[in-house]
């Protein structure tokens, strides 16, 4: 529009797949392995939209800038069976029916005990590695219990996380001045969850065999009774599972990233051989808030 001073592009989208392919396990009967199966829709809906308008159109001046946008929803529409768990850096990811594909799946936190007493009112038990039922104790963290059977285990898991944006996108500044180009690219993402996978290991308090390096952040830990904090007690071996995976390590994966900046410059020197000369430099992710 006005002279391809105004560019505009909408694109919307509806898929539908089926017969998606699943890596499942072998029944015990028929031995130790994974086997292929095709079972399984899936449906995708969205859009994106373009736009770029040239702000400044003259021979030695020119600016122009631009952007996108665009939103999808998932949704697995059908199973070929039980819902699908994956196993992933000690987190777990599941797929079920009526709810987007690759959903973070654990438990749900509500800080930690502050006092003893606080404890001993929720009474809550956690069973051990060794199949023992252990009982919650100040400093420990308060984890939501579904089924309000006290016992906190595989049955209070549920959806802590959705790893898709709400929106995402990318936008961008061209600028030319006589022989001189610069141009700036952002993308951006909002909405999103992402699994700290990093932190959830320093901040475990030595969950393994043995204690590795830990951040700073566990200098806060709860030590005292009473004392106001979200970091949990320091237990070897973590018996009562503190840093099992939780929403503690969940995150909001919203950013906006310079992924680059480039400046260019159009020497001025052809001659029956050489055409023309470049200089440039390019610059990659720059920062990311």
């Amino acid at each position: 529009m006005f002279n391809d001073r105004l560019f505009i592009v909408f694109d919307f989208f509806k898929n539908y797949t089926k017969d998606l392919i699943w890596l499942k396990e072998l029944p015990y009967l028929a031995g130790d392995g994974y086997y292929f199966e095709n079972g399984g829709k899936l449906s995708n809906i969205g859009f994106e939209i373009s736009s770029s308008v040239k702000i400044i159109n003259r021979n030695l001046v020119k600016c122009e800038i631009g952007a996108n946008i665009g939103s999808y929803k998932n949704k697995v529409v059908s199973l070929a069976g039980e819902p699908i768990i994956t196993n992933l850096f000690n987190g777990e990811i599941i797929s079920m029916e009526g709810k987007p594909a690759a959903l973070f799946y654990g438990y749900k936190t509500n800080g930690i005990f502050k006092t003893e007493d606080e404890a001993e009112m929720e009474s809550l038990k956690v069973i051990d590695k060794n199949g023992n039922e252990r009982l919650l104790h100040a400093g420990d963290i308060k984890f939501v219990d579904i089924n309000g059977d006290r016992i906190i285990n595989e049955n209070d898991k549920q959806i802590i996380g959705d790893p898709n944006p709400d929106f995402y996108g990318s936008f961008y500044t061209n600028i030319v001045f006589k022989r001189i180009t610069i141009n700036f690219l952002f993308n951006y993402s909002y909405g999103n969850d992402i699994y700290n996978y990093i932190r959830s290991e320093l901040e475990s308090g030595g969950s393994g065999s043995f204690i590795i390096n830990q951040s700073t952040a566990m200098l806060s830990r709860w030590y005292y009774d009473g004392q106001n904090t979200n970091q949990p007690k320091i237990v070897y071996g973590d018996p009562v599972g503190n840093s099992r995976f939780s929403d503690r390590w969940i995150e909001d994966g919203s950013f906006i990233k310079l992924k680059s900046l480039t400046i260019n410059y159009d020497l001025p020197w052809k001659n029956n051989i050489i055409r023309g000369i470049n200089l440039w430099i390019s610059l990659n992710n720059l920062f990311t808030i």
